[in-house]
């Protein structure tokens, strides 16, 4: 291993001091020197329990094999993205940490990676371990010059790898001949270490024979021979024998402390062993739930029949192992829905009571289940219930029912992404891809995709060649591509998204699934100004509007008549673009598709006017009730649970905002939908927040922050102009220009400059920071405000702390759903709340009450 190539964390762990280390483990370095051979298997698994030392042969192993290695990395991680990621670190790369970039960064070197993960028990321990298993393989299999050593207490299930088990050392024998002492392994160790602390040390006799007793005392275990050692070097080997004749545990001992109960662990670990043993196990199983439960959970992921599993829970609560977080004692008896049911999209649970563990209790229990050696198992019945879960729940917002879809994951969104690493990680590797797929069309509802295009393309790799069904293929490879055109690389992937999604859409065309192809149709018209084929989009929204119509889908009919009537407003066919958005908003209410009337009345608003629709003018004779304010879209796309129209709208009210002069206003929105998309991590949408905030700081006169807030957004400038209405993207531009010419070229481009060079958590906080800055500020009152505003807004009805409360959580755009959750209530009981607020206030729906909120400083 050459000296460049190591950390100072490495260089430490690989010390092997002279004369001292090792004594009598020669045989068990020698052991893993053969199993580390760069021509074996290169995997290898060392285990062993705590303070065995396997630690410290590994690293004197890994000194041994210095010249058969180009490099030796030691990673203290935990699970597969951890050990991808210390990789990429150590070799430079940076994100995406995928295989394919760290087998190229790998190149010819030869490495020795060694994975010391740190210590943990339960399920999510057993959940992290596969995962890191998982990745460590394919690494192996990927980088032939890769060798990959795992440490642990236990011994790692990694097919194919060298399973190397690391032993105490055994005790010295009792009454053994002194010299015969001095050379046992364990005696010769202690003496070692005790000499580096203490240079008056003399081995005789009798130390020698405390020194036995001392070994025999600690159980041989070379960790705790260090800590006696350091403990001698203030009583002397004699003390410390002297203690463990005493009585002293080994435990007090080493730890230098007196032990203390432990408080309420000590008190749960009691009422545990009062527990029946359907109690028991149920707590056990339950611990690897990550978040509030309901009955269905805890039937799946445990084998007690039903009303054994009622009473077990009930005895949890009792004893306070277990709380109810919704729900009341008569929620108990109510049955679960059947595990078919919940697979094939029936009808939901009568029930909707929730239990969570407590947390030491839920601790204590996930290290119980790692005892019993069950907790895979457990896992598996976990990933199975979730997966089913995500099933339902794609089916629902298949069909246009977005909000359902959102109140069936809302709860367990933790407990799925630890179903889908599991699954992931398993041999089932196409059950792992339908959630995949499944969790990507409930990313727009429930705003995390994570890592989800990666996970697709990697699980799309290794099922090419499997058999596996073609309608699971077509909806990967359309999400897959999508969610390339959604990061902040996403100039640079449309050449490989684009034939993602159509090889997709061509798979879906062979299928009976008429409703998957038309998502992939439509994946192509919403992405078309990031991969801006006209051409493409035209025949995309063609095709999906003569299906729809051929099945009388009134939804999709109203989502590509949206789509269509988009493209004619682009054509600049205002007239045509108005009359089939109007179409496809009368058809979305009727058929009670948000989504399609969000779209139709986003695209009405962006018209130019004098075109008879958005002031009751012209030929067809619209009236503005007729057509939402952006209010009124903004309250509809919340409460559809769709993150990226809601973005749109807030962009739009701002822009309106900075138009009429109100920059505090626009500032407000604009912090809004920057904290909104910076959660989607959608690189394109995040940087149009950027645009606004150059604008904001432009109209205040701070020409430098929007000159480095223009270069910000710089690197997909050209995707945003595209994505623009019609003039805009020009009229932007010419104010660019403007802004140029009155800060001077050489400035604007130095702080462009600078702008375009911070990483995007650099830049998100510096924008947010400022347009957080300007919303601080007291709006100014423009004229007449007395004779549109509520009473709220100018302070003339006094409001109780929950009704501000209240109100400022309705003036945040989040859904009614998540702002229930949050507060604690059912959200029957938030919609009445409102109800009641709108009529003191002399409002009519939440549109007004977020505006009530913005004017007077809430929101």
């Amino acid at each position: 291993m050459s000296e460049p190539g190591r950390s100072r964390r490495d260089a430490a762990h690989l010390v092997v001091h002279p004369g001292h280390g090792i004594h009598g483990r020669v045989e068990e370095v020698e052991a893993l020197v053969a199993a580390l051979d760069p021509d074996g298997s290169r995997r290898l698994v060392v285990h062993g329990p705590l303070g065995v030392g396997t630690s410290t042969l590994v690293a004197a192993a890994a000194e041994r094999l210095r010249d058969a290695y180009d490099a030796s990395v030691t990673l203290a991680v935990r699970g597969g993205p951890g050990l991808r990621r210390g990789l990429a670190s150590h070799l430079g790369v940076l994100e995406p940490y995928d295989v394919d970039r760290l087998w190229a960064a790998v190149g010819e070197r030869r490495l020795l990676l060694v994975v010391d993960p740190p210590d943990g028990s339960g399920p999510h321990a057993l959940l992290a371990e596969r995962q890191l298993v998982h990745d460590a393989d394919r690494l192996v299999a990927t980088c032939p010059g890769l060798a990959v050593v795992i440490i642990g207490r236990r011994p790692a299930s990694w097919p194919g790898a060298q399973q190397v088990a690391v032993r105490a050392f055994d005790p010295p024998r009792a009454g053994e001949d002194p010299d015969a002492l001095r050379r046992h392994p364990a005696v010769a160790l202690l003496l070692d270490r005790v000499a580096l602390v203490d240079a008056h040390l003399e081995p005789t006799d009798d130390v020698v024979r405390d020194a036995a007793e001392v070994c025999r005392g600690v159980g041989g275990l070379p960790l705790a021979l260090e800590l006696a050692a350091a403990r001698a070097g203030g009583i002397g080997i004699p003390g410390v024998a002297g203690l463990l004749r005493g009585g002293s545990s080994r435990v007090s001992l080493l730890s230098m402390r007196r032990t203390e109960p432990r408080g309420v662990r000590t008190a749960l670990e009691l009422s545990y062993a009062t527990l029946s043993p359907d109690g028991q196990e149920l707590l056990r199983d339950a611990s690897t739930l990550r978040g509030p439960f309901d009955l269905d959970a805890a039937c799946a992921v445990s084998d007690l029949p039903l009303p054994r599993l009622v009473d077990a829970l009930d005895t949890l609560v009792d004893l306070h192992l277990a709380s109810y977080v919704t729900g009341d004692d008569a929620a108990l008896s109510a049955a679960p829905a059947a595990p078919a049911a919940v697979a094939s999209g029936g009808a939901p649970p009568a029930h909707r009571a929730r239990f969570a563990l407590d947390p030491v209790a839920a601790e204590l229990a996930a290290e119980l289940l790692d005892q019993t050696g069950e907790g895979g198992a457990v896992l598996d019945r976990h990933g199975a219930h979730h997966a089913a879960l995500a099933r339902r729940a794609a089916l629902v917002a298949a069909d246009a029912q977005e909000p359902e879809a959102l109140a069936l994951l809302e709860p367990v969104s933790a407990d799925l992404s630890a179903a889908l690493t599991w699954l992931r990680a398993g041999p089932d590797h196409a059950a792992a891809l339908r959630l995949a797929v499944d969790l990507a069309l409930l990313s727009r509802t429930v705003g995390e995709r994570g890592n989800l295009r990666g996970v697709l393309d990697e699980l799309l790799g290794e099922l090419a060649n499997q058999p596996v069904d073609e309608g699971l293929l077509a909806d990967a490879e359309i999400w897959s591509g999508t969610l390339a055109l959604e990061g902040a690389d996403a100039l640079e992937r449309v050449d490989d998204a684009l034939p993602h999604m159509l090889a997709g859409i061509d798979r879906a065309r062979h299928t009976t699934d008429r409703l998957r192809l038309l998502r992939g149709l439509d994946a192509v018209a919403r992405t078309a100004p990031l991969h801006r084929n006209t051409i493409l989009t035209h025949r995309c929204v063609a095709e999906g509007l003569e299906v729809a119509t051929h099945l009388h889908h009134e939804r999709w009919i109203a989502r590509f008549e949206a789509h269509r009537a988009a493209l004619l407003g682009q054509g600049g066919d205002a007239g045509g673009a108005a009359r089939l958005g109007l179409s496809a908003l009368r058809r979305g209410r009727a058929s009670g598709d948000r989504q399609s009337v969000v779209d139709a009345g986003i695209l009405l608003h962006t018209l130019p006017p004098g075109i008879g629709l958005l002031g009751g003018r012209g030929a067809s004779g619209l009236t503005d009730p007729e057509v939402p304010t952006l209010p009124e879209l903004l309250d509809v796309a919340t409460e559809a649970g769709d993150a990226a129209p809601r973005s749109i709208i807030l962009g739009q009210l701002a822009s309106r905002a900075l138009t009429d002069g109100d920059l505090v206003g626009a500032a407000r929105l604009t912090r809004t939908r920057l904290e909104l998309v910076w959660r989607l991590s959608v690189w394109t949408t995040v940087a149009y927040s950027y645009l606004l905030a150059s604008r904001l700081a432009a109209a205040q006169g701070d020409l430098v922050s929007a000159a480095r807030f223009h270069g910000i957004a710089t690197p997909v400038l050209p995707v945003l102009l595209a994505g623009l209405a019609p003039g805009k993207g020009a009229a932007y531009q010419r104010s660019v220009a403007t802004l140029r010419e009155q800060l001077g070229a050489d400035v604007f481009d130095r702080q462009a400059l600078e702008g375009s060079l911070l990483d995007e958590s650099a830049a998100h906080a510096e924008v947010l920071a400022y347009v957080s800055a300007v919303a601080a500020r007291e709006p100014a009152s423009p004229a007449g405000s007395d004779a549109s505003t509520p009473g709220a807004a100018r302070g003339e009805v006094p409001l109780s702390a929950d009704e501000v409360g209240l109100l400022t959580a309705l003036g945040s755009g989040r859904p009614l759903s998540e702002v229930a959750a949050a507060s604690g209530v059912g959200l029957a009981t938030l919609t009445d709340d409102a109800a009641a607020l709108y009529a003191r206030l002399g409002l009519h729906g939440r549109a007004e009450a977020a505006a009530v909120a913005v004017r007077s400083g809430l929101a």
